[in-house]
C-alpha cells in the first residue's frame, strides 16, 4: 500500500452503500475532498479533479453520471457505478 493510499479516508457508509450494489454496479453519489497538502487555487482544484475523473474511467472502465466541482473548496461530488467510485 502506498502512502497515499494510507491517508485516504472512506466514510463507513459510503463503503457500506458500495458493498451494497457491488454486485448490480448501480449508482452511488460520493463526495472527494482533494487534499494535496498546501491549499489549491480554484484553477489547480479543476485540473487535479480532471486528472481524477479520467483516472477513475480508464481503471473502472465507465464513467460518472454527474459531476460536479467545487473549484473554491477543493470538493468533487460524482454520482457513477459502484466500481467507479471505488476506483
Amino acid at each position: 500500500m502506498t502512502d497515499r493510499h494510507a491517508k485516504t479516508k472512506v466514510d463507513p457508509e459510503l463503503t457500506r452503500q458500495l458493498d451494497d450494489v457491488s454486485a448490480d454496479d448501480g449508482p452511488i453519489q460520493a463526495v472527494v475532498y482533494l487534499e494535496f497538502g498546501e491549499r489549491m487555487s480554484p484553477d489547480e482544484v479543476s485540473a487535479a479533479a480532471q486528472r481524477l475523473i479520467e483516472s477513475a474511467t480508464s481503471k473502472a472502465a465507465t464513467a460518472p453520471s454527474r459531476v460536479n466541482v467545487l473549484r473554491n473548496l477543493g470538493i468533487v461530488a460524482v454520482e457513477a457505478p459502484a466500481s467507479f467510485v471505488r476506483s
